[in-house]
């Protein structure tokens, strides 16, 4: 979902939580870098396309 740009984060891991909060806060640059990327992947998605990839799936789950 996210692709490259972001980290991913253990949810259930503090440590790990704190560890890559801090990479992001010290590091001036990756936090631009990934809230542009995350802008432009943003575009890749919407609710048109959204609408009619569910339709597309009940109505196959309905042929059956």
């Amino acid at each position: 979902m996210v692709g490259d740009e972001a980290s991913i984060i253990n949810p259930e891991d503090v440590g790990d939580m704190a560890a890559r909060l801090q990479v992001m806060a010290g590091n001036p640059a990756l936090r631009k870098t990934w809230r542009a990327a995350g802008f432009k992947r943003a575009k890749k998605f919407d609710w048109l396309r959204t609408a009619k990839e569910t339709l597309a799936v009940y109505e196959r789950v309905a042929a059956r």
